[in-house]
């Protein structure tokens, strides 16, 4: 099983533990390792590394709703300007 496999298995059977704010940016990864979940605050885009690419691609995400993205690095390029973007994170993979 790879490593993306045993993250989605084990986010399907443990709830989010933690959640973070997030501060766009181009050069750095989420300081807490890939997401689980995206939230936004207003509807927009959100330029986005998942957690098993190397490219950003941009998706366009309603506001209230936790959008399941295992999110690598929010970029600052690309996002929609004024968003408060929270990401969800699960349970550690020991």
């Amino acid at each position: 099983m790879s490593y993306l496999d045993e993250i989605a298995a084990l986010n399907r059977i443990l709830p989010a533990v933690r959640a973070r704010t997030v501060t766009p940016s181009d050069v750095a990864d989420l300081a807490d390792g890939p997401c689980v979940a995206l939230n936004l605050d207003v509807d927009g885009n959100v330029a986005m590394i998942l957690a098993g690419d190397t490219a950003a691609v941009t998706f366009y995400l309603a506001a209230g709703v936790l959008h399941p993205l295992a999110a690598r690095r929010i970029m600052l390029t690309n996002t929609d300007a004024g968003l408060v973007i929270t990401a969800v994170f699960g349970a550690a993979i020991t």
